[in-house]
């Protein structure tokens, strides 16, 4: 790769991990993320196939990913460190992610992180309370990496 390149919208890429993703569509420029540091991105779902799929797609896009199997493990990889976003999953063993959404929203460092609901459940009611919470978007699954990808560029400046 010859540098610099530049995308659709004109920023100039200065790094191997800033492109725009060809699912993204040609006017696209998902990676506005073109300086010295990657957003980064904290994935929380028992699934490990459903992970798989969002921090590929999230990774392929230029963002630092961590991943969480549970509510647990999420808290205990904020360790202090930056997050800039999570994607949560609802229905998980142990601490679900509305819990989840609750005690990141307790947490002095974490509390302004936008978080997305991933997850299969659409009813009302599970909306709400993931609104009430502190939950900023609400996909659900089955989806299209594209639609995370969107999700994510909406809740991060």
């Amino acid at each position: 790769m010859t540098f610099p390149k530049r995308c659709k919208k004109g920023v100039k890429l200065q790094h191997t991990c800033c492109y725009v993703p060809p699912m993204a569509g040609a006017d696209a420029c998902i990676n506005s993320i073109a300086g010295d540091m990657a957003k980064r991105i904290m994935v929380v779902d028992d699934s490990a196939t459903l992970r798989g799929a969002v921090c590929g797609a999230l990774n392929d896009a230029g963002y630092e990913v961590v991943e969480a199997t549970d509510g647990k493990d999420a808290l205990e990889k904020l360790d202090g460190r930056p997050l800039d976003l999570m994607i949560c999953d609802v229905l998980m063993p142990g601490m679900d992610g509305i819990a989840l959404v609750k005690e990141v929203k307790r947490l002095a460092d974490y509390r302004f992180v936008p978080i997305i609901m991933l997850t299969t459940e659409s009813s009302e009611e599970s909306k709400e309370a993931g609104q009430i919470a502190g939950a900023k978007a609400w996909v659900v699954k089955p989806f299209r990496p594209a639609q995370i990808l969107r999700a994510v560029s909406k809740l991060m400046p």
